[in-house]
């Protein structure tokens, strides 16, 4: 790595010391290159600044930012040509505006629109720019026509553009918003009493689902923004009502989208992590709370969580594109009342639990200047010696297909809870950004409460314990047989298949599950388990053929239920590899006890649930359980209902269930003597000692990855204030922990 001064060693860029005289450096930098700049950053760092002055200063600063660390990682030319793309896309944006929305859809009903004759206007539109049509060279042709106000070529044009606007798949400078109507989020269509998509997907395998969004998107959905910080309107961050509060971490969305319009995708990155600085375990397909709280509310709103992660990958793919992110999250000169770590308190902090609650904790902590010693009950492998120690060239090189990739344990509910719609690769990053500090240590195979109690913590000398101890234990289904074999637990189901890594091919784990599958519930949990179930089948079936083909045939000494069993699987394995998927047909369904128009999937987040069905998932609304049914052998055979209609039989063989979880116990069974104190998130314990319970522990906070993260991120200032009551425990053994160090 080439860093801009010999000074700098990439151990100093995970010290507080080395980290400040960066910031040094860059102050120097920018009172050089501007000084009024400069000395508007300094005045905002001694006092804090109106949230209009803080956004026109960082985005003032971006650039600024962007070009000295463009300079101090030696990518200057990798930067240039990201700024040269989205530059050379602006036409698609400007005529997008200008000509198709203000001229295009106005000029002509649907039906004289789908009149027209597309490939031909688009033939005669390439004689008149005399180049092969693009969406690009149709811009660029539309925009020099209208300065020029040469009308036959925008004649042919508007024409074109009316009629590609009414295809059913438009590229994207065609494609504009669409009217929301609340009742009908999603295209369903019902047959044979359920609902199912009449769009779909084929699955294959358990690689990562989603491939993101292009470049082109990503900015098309910025230009859409109508960026309303300057009118303090942005209820994208701040929220739109009581009931839509915006994003959870406060991020700067409207900044992020001018900055990623001008080109400035390192400047833009750095403005989200001034809010966001674990963005890589935020973004598409994990959170939407901007994007039901944006100001667009009749019709569709602008996809945020994609700019967010678009923009991350782009940097990401830099040369270093990993040091750079890491770097941000440590000195970041757009945070104006942080830009860089405390040096070391001498304070020791317990965060038990390394999900996303405890990760952003230990996180906001370690800039804090405290030691952090973090536990988790789950095994934890430990990263490669050489990824720690060195820094990373290429992103690539730690990415591998989910399908590939080995389950390290880390992470939580990020790790075994959501599904392959989301490229967990991303973990680790967040585990390079702790576990790089000297001052952070884990632990795994440790649980607070079994291992050692929560008296005990405090008697090793730690001046702070902070639980993150995710969800307590899920909800069951109080009807006959609910014990029964085949009878499972959703969150069970996915922690099994994702954490014993059971969905590899060279994996000797396994899950059994067999057809139908009913999941009972209505929110994600429901949708995401459905949709690793039917993907599960088919992987799971022709496993079993593979291994039985390779042994010669089924072993003569099965049981009859085996033997009944095995033939089943072979059966199906045998269709599926002639390309017969029958067996799929209603293979796995959603049963909720009310409209599918009510369940939580639905209201919060209708993208997945509509991705679920478009894979083969079928819905069964207003459907309550009522009696579980069992064969010979004492498994599962049916699913009696409760319908409008009356009771209703329904075949089932795996009945997976999602119908929310109990609050987590461990306050009222290990911690019988503490004490809510005026603060959010802290309890009293013996006197002066605090201990602080985030995410899941938390009724504010609970129910997704993104409002566990804002319970570290709105928590631990309140431990920061209640640990300098009182000094710092001469010392503290973390011997006495028991676990391993991972």
């Amino acid at each position: 790595m080439t860093f801009l001064s010999s000074d700098f060693s990439f151990e100093d860029l995970h010290t507080a010391e080395g980290l400040e005289r960066l910031d040094k450096t860059f102050l120097n930098y920018l009172e050089e290159g501007n000084t009024s700049l400069a000395f508007r950053l300094r005045t905002a760092r001694q006092k804090p600044p109106s949230s209009l002055e803080e956004s026109a200063l960082l985005l003032d600063l971006s650039p600024y930012v962007e070009d000295f660390l463009s300079a101090f990682f030696s990518i200057e030319k990798e930067v240039a040509h990201l700024q040269a793309e989205t530059h050379g896309l602006a036409p698609l944006y400007r005529c997008k505006r200008l000509f198709i929305q203000r001229q295009a859809v106005k000029s002509f009903s649907k039906e004289e629109a789908l009149a027209f004759k597309g490939p031909q206007l688009r033939e005669e539109l390439e004689k008149f720019m005399g180049e092969p049509f693009s969406d690009l060279t149709f811009a660029g042709h539309v925009l020099r026509a209208l300065e020029e106000k040469d009308q036959d070529f925008l004649d042919t044009a508007k024409q074109y553009a009316a009629w590609a606007l009414h295809q059913e798949h438009p590229s994207r400078l065609f494609r504009l918003p669409r009217k929301i109507i609340p009742e009908a989020l999603i295209s369903l269509e019902q047959k044979d009493g359920v609902l199912s998509s009449p769009h779909r997907l084929q699955r294959k395998g358990f690689d990562c689902t989603d491939p993101g969004v292009t470049l082109e998107d990503a900015l098309d959905q910025a230009h859409y923004c109508i960026i309303c910080h300057p009118q303090t309107k942005d209820s994208c961050s701040k929220g739109l009502s009581e009931e839509s509060k915006g994003c959870p971490l406060d991020q700067k969305i409207s900044e992020m989208n001018v900055l990623r319009t001008q080109g400035y995708v390192v400047g833009a990155l750095a403005v989200i992590m001034v809010d966001n600085p674990m963005v890589a375990a935020t973004g598409r397909r994990i959170c939407n709370d901007c994007q039901q709280a944006c100001i667009f509310q009749k019709q569709d709103s602008v996809d945020i969580p994609s700019i967010e992660t678009q923009t991350l990958e782009s940097v990401l793919n830099l040369p270093w594109g990993v040091e750079l992110y890491s770097l941000l999250s440590r000195w970041n000169p757009l945070n104006v009342k942080k830009p860089f770590p405390k040096p070391s308190s001498g304070y020791k902090v317990l965060v038990a639990g390394m999900g996303p609650a405890g990760f952003t904790l230990a996180h906001y902590l370690l800039n804090e200047g405290h030691t952090i010693v973090a536990i988790d009950g789950l095994t934890i492998d430990p990263l490669e010696k050489e990824i720690l120690e060195k820094p990373v060239r290429d992103w690539s090189s730690l990415k591998q297909p989910l399908s590939q990739r080995k389950t390290m344990g880390f992470g939580g509910m990020a790790e075994y809870g959501i599904t392959a719609r989301w490229d967990k690769n991303y973990l680790i990053l967040i585990r390079l950004l702790l576990e790089r500090r000297n001052q952070f240590s884990l632990y795994d195979n440790v649980r607070l409460g079994e291992t050692f109690t929560l008296p005990q913590a405090f008697e090793l000398g730690f001046d702070h314990v902070a639980l993150c101890l995710g969800t307590g234990k899920p909800n069951g289904l109080d009807i006959k047989n609910n014990l029964a074999r085949g009878v499972r637990m959703a969150s069970d189901f996915l922690k099994a298949l994702h954490l014993r890594e059971t969905t590899q091919k060279e994996s000797l784990a396994n899950l059994q599950i067999r057809l139908p599958i009913l999941v009972i519930g209505g929110g994600l949990t429901a949708v995401d388990t459905a949709t690793e179930a039917l993907a599960y089948y088919p992987f799971q079936v022709e496993k079993f053929l593979k291994q039985t083909e390779t042994l010669g045939g089924l072993p003569a000494s099965l049981s009859e239920e085996d033997a009944i069993l095995a033939e089943e699987f072979l059966g199906h394995a045998r269709a599926l590899r002639q390309g017969d998927l029958s067996c799929l047909n209603k293979a796995s369904t959603i049963v909720y006890r009310k409209k599918i128009q009510d369940s939580p999937s639905y209201r919060l987040n209708a993208e997945e649930l509509d991705l679920s069905l478009r894979e083969g998932v079928v819905f069964l609304e207003n459907a309550a359980p009522h009696e579980i049914r069992l064969d010979s052998y004492g498994h599962i055979e049916s699913l009696v209902i409760e319908t409008p209609e009356g009771q209703q039989t329904l075949s089932c063989r795996t009945l997976l269930v999602a119908v929310g979880t109990l609050p987590n116990t461990f306050l009222d069974e290990e911690a019988s003597d503490l004490k809510i104190e005026g603060e959010e998130t802290l309890l009293s314990y013996q006197g002066e000692k605090k201990v602080s319970f985030l995410g899941d522990l938390h009724p504010i906070y609970s129910g997704n990855v993104v409002k566990a993260m804002a319970s570290a991120k709105k928590g631990y200032p309140h431990i920061c204030e209640a640990l300098v009551r009182t000094p710092p425990s001469s010392s503290a053994s973390f011997i006495s922990l028991g676990g391993t160090n991972a």
